[in-house]
Parts: C-alpha cells; sequence; structure tokens
C-alpha cells in the first residue's frame, strides 16, 4: 500500500513550493494531488473528483457531503482514511483558536465515524498550510502503527527487563525504568567505560568526543540539503559528498536504504523533520526533569545552558531564524562583533554574517555516562560487560524466547530493550527494522582554550562546506584543563560500521579541522588537533528519523528495538525512555507511530 493525499484548495507559497517539487508526481508513493479548483465546486463534482481519487487523506476547507464521503468510501474499501479540515486564515483568525462547528458538521461527523474516516481539524492561524498535510500524514501512520502493535499481558508480563547496548539512549531508559520498579540487567559488547581502554574500544556514545548537545534541531531532517546538493550520497566525500564506504558492490539492503532516501518527496521530509523536532520537545521536558532531580550528575558532567548558532550565509541565516522563531527555540540575534566580543577564542575567525542564541545545553557525555552506571548500580540494576547479543531466539508462535550471546547462551527475562546502535549485525533479524539502521561516521577532535576563550557551546553552519554542520562545545581535558570539542561531518557507511575507506576518513577529518583552523585560529595554532582525533559511527535511518518497534515476547511480555537517532540519540533519550515505559503499560505514546520503522517505506509504497 501506498499513501497518496489530495489537497483541495490554494495553499500558501512555502507549501505550493513543496508539493510541486520537481520529481514527486513521478515516485511510486507518498504522492500529493493538487487540486485548487476544486475549493467550493459543485457538490457532485467534487465527490465525482474523490471517488475518481481515493486517496488516503483529504485535506479540505470545508467538510465534505454525505455523496463525497460515500464516493471516497467506495473507491478505497476497507483502506484507513484520514481527513483534515484546515479552515480558511480568516476565519480561523476569527474563531480566536476555538473549534468553528459548521451548520453541517454533525452530520457529517457521524458518517464520518460510521465509515471509519478519522477526522481532525487543524486550526492553527500561526502555521502554514503544509502542517496540515503532516497532521493528516502523521494521524494516517499513527492508524498503520496501531494496527499491527502487540500490547503486553499474562502471567510473564513481569518485572524483569533485559537491555541489550550502554549507549546514552539505553542508560536513560534504563534509569527510567528503574525508577518505575522493574528489575533491570545490561548487556553490552563493549567494556566498561569507567575502566581506562582506547577510545577504539568502545562504541559512538563513549567512542566519540566528550561533548554531546542538546537543541531543539538536533536529529535534523537532511532530505532537503540533499535535494540541494544534488545526491550527496553517490558522491565521496573527497568530492563534497557523503560516501565513505565502499560500494561498488552494494547490498540490497543498501540499494533499498538509498532508494527511500532519495524518494522521499519534499513534502514529506518537511514533515518528518518536523516530528524530528516534536519529539526533541518532548524529550526536553525529561531531561530538565532528570536535571532537576540529579543536578550533582549534571554539574559533575560540565552542564552548560544556552547555545549560540554561527552562520556564513546570510539565506541561512534568515531561514533558521524563522524557524527557531518558530519551534519557541529562539532567545536572540546577534551581529558578527557582539558574538565576536563575548566569544575571544573567534578573534582572527572567518567571517560570520550573524549569529541566533538558542535554547539547548551541553554536557560531556563520558562523565555523564559514568554518573548514571553508578546511578544505576546503586538503583539495583546489574551490568554486565563484553557481552555481545548476536540473535533473538524465537519460539514456534513468532514470539520473542530469549536473546542468544556470542558463547551461544540463552538469556531470557519478562521484556526485551534493543539500542545496538551501528553495531546490531543481525541481532535484529526477525524485526523490520533489520538492516534499516546504517552507519554514519562523524569526527572530533580537541583544541586546547587555555584562557577560557570559549564561553558559550557553538553551532557553525559553513554553506557549501564538506563540514557544513559542525559543533563546538565548552569542556575539559583529562586533566581538567579548559578545551574546545569540535565535532563535524558526515560518512555514510551503509549497514556495516566498519566500511570505512581511510583516504575518504581523511578528507573528513581534514574538512572538520578546517572548520577549527577557520574560527577558532590561535587556539588551532596553539596545540593543533592529529593526536586527538576521533570518530564515532551514528546509528542512521533513511527517513532520519529514530526507530521504534514492538514484537511480542513469550509470556506477555515485549521485545522493543529503538535507535537510528542519526545525530540525535542524546538529545531524545528521554522521549524514547517515556515511549518504552508506555508500550510496557499497554499504552500509546507518539514515538510509537512517529518511529515507526516501516513508516517511510509505506508511505513510499517501497515497504
Amino acid at each position: 500500500m501506498t499513501f497518496s493525499a489530495l489537497v483541495t484548495f490554494p495553499v500558501d507559497g512555502p507549501t505550493r513550493a513543496l508539493l510541486t517539487d520537481d520529481g514527486t508526481a513521478d515516485r511510486q508513493g507518498g504522492a500529493v494531488d493538487y487540486r485548487p479548483e476544486l475549493d467550493g465546486s459543485e457538490p457532485s463534482r467534487f465527490a465525482r473528483a474523490l471517488g475518481a481519487a481515493g486517496p488516503d487523506a483529504l485535506i479540505v476547507r470545508e467538510p465534505p457531503d454525505a455523496e463525497a464521503i460515500a464516493a471516497w468510501r467506495a473507491a478505497a474499501p476497507g483502506r484507513p482514511l484520514v481527513l483534515v479540515v484546515a479552515p480558511r486564515a480568516a476565519d480561523r483568525l476569527a474563531s480566536n483558536g476555538a473549534e468553528r462547528q459548521p451548520a453541517d458538521r454533525q452530520p457529517a461527523e457521524r458518517q464520518l465515524a460510521e465509515s471509519g474516516i478519522e477526522c481532525a481539524v487543524h486550526d492553527d492561524p500561526e502555521a502554514e498550510d503544509w502542517s496540515a498535510l503532516a497532521l493528516a500524514e502523521r494521524l494516517w501512520s499513527t492508524r498503520r502503527t496501531a494496527e499491527a502493535r502487540p500490547v503486553p499481558g499474562g502471567p510473564g508480563d513481569g518485572p524483569s527487563v533485559l537491555m541489550v547496548g550502554a549507549g546514552i539512549v539505553n542508560l536513560v531508559t534504563a534509569l527510567a525504568l528503574v525508577h518505575a520498579g522493574r528489575r533491570v540487567t545490561i548487556l553490552d559488547a563493549r567494556p566498561d567505560p569507567r575502566v581506562p581502554h582506547p577510545w577504539t574500544a568502545y562504541g559512538c556514545t563513549v567512542g566519540g568526543g566528550n561533548a554531546r548537545m542538546f537543541t531543539y534541531t538536533e536529529a535534523d531532517g537532511y532530505h532537503l540539503g540533499d535535494r540541494l546538493d544534488g545526491g550527496r550520497l553517490r558522491r565521496p566525500v573527497s568530492q563534497g559528498g557523503w560516501r565513505l564506504g565502499d560500494f561498488s558492490r552494494p547490498a540490497p539492503d543498501e540499494v533499498d536504504w538509498l532508494r527511500d532516501w532519495e524518494q522521499t518527496p519534499s513534502w514529506l521530509a518537511t514533515c518528518l523533520a518536523e516530528d524530528n523536532y516534536r519529539v526533541n520537545r518532548m524529550a526536553e521536558h525529561g531531561w530538565r526533569l532528570l536535571m532537576a532531580a540529579e543536578s550533582g550528575l549534571f554539574a559533575r558532567a560540565g552542564l552548560r545552558d544556552g547555545i549560540v548558532r554561527l552562520y556564513s550565509d546570510e539565506d541561512r541565516l534568515a531561514w533558521d531564524i524563522r524557524r527557531h522563531r518558530r519551534l519557541g527555540a529562539l532567545v536572540g540575534v546577534l551581529g558578527p562583533e557582539q558574538v565576536k566580543d563575548a566569544q575571544p577564542a573567534l578573534a582572527g575567525g572567518d567571517a560570520i554574517v550573524g549569529a541566533l542564541a538558542v535554547k539547548g545545553f551541553t554536557v560531556r557525555i563520558h562523565d555523564l555516562v559514568r554518573g548514571l552506571l553508578d546511578l544505576l548500580e546503586r538503583a539495583g540494576a546489574r551490568l554486565r560487560w563484553r557481552v555481545p547479543v548476536r540473535r533473538i531466539e524465537w519460539d514456534d508462535e513468532r514470539r520473542v524466547a530469549g536473546l542468544v550471546d556470542g558463547r551461544g547462551l540463552l538469556h531470557e527475562a519478562d521484556h526485551y530493550v534493543l539500542s545496538p546502535g551501528a553495531y546490531a549485525g543481525d541481532l535484529l533479524a526477525g524485526l523490520h527494522c533489520h538492516r534499516r539502521i546504517h552507519g554514519m561516521v562523524g569526527v572530533w577532535h580537541t583544541i586546547p582554550d587555555p584562557r577560557r576563550r570559549l564561553t558559550r557551546s557553538l553551532k557553525i553552519s559553513r554553506t557549501g562546506h564538506v563540514a557544513a554542520d559542525a559543533n563546538a562545545t565548552v569542556s575539559t581535558g583529562r586533566r581538567g584543563e579548559p578545551v574546545i570539542v569540535i565535532g563535524s561531518g558526515y560518512g555514510w557507511t551503509g549497514h556495516d560500521p566498519d566500511n570505512i575507506l581511510p583516504d575518504e576518513l581523511e578528507s573528513l577529518y581534514r574538512a572538520a579541522e578546517d572548520t577549527s583552523r577557520a574560527f577558532f585560529p590561535q587556539a588551532y595554532d596553539e596545540g593543533g588537533v592529529g593526536p586527538t582525533r576521533k570518530l564515532c559511527v551514528r546509528p542512521w535511518t533513511a527517513s532520519n528519523l529514530g526507530i521504534f518497534e514492538t514484537a511480542p515476547a513469550r509470556g506477555g511480555g515485549l521485545l522493543i528495538a529503538t535507535g537510528g537517532h542519526n545525530t540525535g540519540g542524546f538529545a531524545q533519550a528521554p522521549a524514547v525512555a517515556d515511549a518504552v515505559l508506555a508500550a510496557l503499560r499497554g499504552e500509546d505514546h507518539p514515538v510509537h507511530a512517529l518511529c515507526d520503522p516501516l513508516r517511510l517505506s509505506r508511505l513510499l509504497g517501497t515497504a
């Protein structure tokens, strides 16, 4: 099944540009039929058009009449259908935000309910028209997810939870589980990060730089930039692209992953990016609660509030002002000299056309992880290191019977939570998310800041540069000395996190180091970066959204797989934790549908 929508009225300029984006009409799925001439048309004509199109979602200014509803249902028998009513802007403003109730609304609602058509009113006078389409797609996807999701129940719905992976997402989830009275055991293939080992011994959370950042736009949508940049996943890093591995003989799942990425139409890319921002805002609440409850933990991890975003391009600055204002993230707009006066570390650096002060925070992630592990052990969680889990054991009824480790031992519990990052291998075989999470390398290095010339962590935008986005985080070195940790770059490895071509990796390192040299010339000259080079392999999906999947476990329990949050695993961790708790209670949570692993491929008709 593919997803199709019918928009029956003239839309604003930004939405029209998304709907008429070249190539959209030729895609297999995710298609939007834009028919503005139907707005206010004669009822029988509207009914005929609706019957001929038979869309999954209908976006209208006025509720359809009985004839149109009957024609729509007849054209799409048995399918989940969604109607979104988006009143005219003048009507929305006149209602002061209250829902309009046209005289013929109640009969229409009764017939919609009898026909199994879900109806919602999009009544935000500040919103652009594309958000009505986003609401329609989200409602449709939520229905499809709910139809297939198992719920826990039965004698096996007990307290024990076996977790695989000790990255930041699972650690925050584990803390929520023990606070909820669950008995938690964590298995991880890596060594204990509280015991010194080379950074290469660890996964993404501890293997990268000792810095993580939260803003409202983490885990951003990258499809639109790819369209503008001419297919970056097909070009190697050395030629300005994102291809880091050897794809001379791509695996079938790599071909499918790239196809889904490239077929995502612009309207859908915008919707998916907005959903990431939505998850981020959910997560912020969780982070603030955790900071209040464990203030000492975050103080030891170097919590620093407030982020400054730097820009090298006027158009990108103007676009981001609008975006952050709409998200409620904007604190202030700063001129180039204001920024450099406040942050002497930028003196002598590249031209900055402007900056934004935005809501957010940074931490030293390695310190936070060590503190979380101590906290979990004190709360009764069991931590087992160097235990690689290889596969799920399924019983004859396709329920999870346990997890098998590298020695062939079976580990059993009431429930299971898997968050293996980019290193799942075939652990997720039997789930829809198997091989849908690929690796995306980011690189890190550290430069000294002995005079503490940087007091606020930064996001740096360099339009057209290989390292187009970079984080510069205020941190400390091993001996407590002030440093700036730079993280940047995108390098696709496919499903194999070790698929890294050395020359392309060198190009990625040099691009990130060029950002340090350009924006922090004094610190760069003082310290260099060669010995501090690191990389991490981030788990990434073709949808740019995280993964949340559930499967039934024997005795009434659940197996839950999470991950694939691209650049947002740290940012979104509390929202994922809340979603896991809700699933174990048999309750709904927005993340369940937003992060359904089949969401994008269902919409595109490639599932």
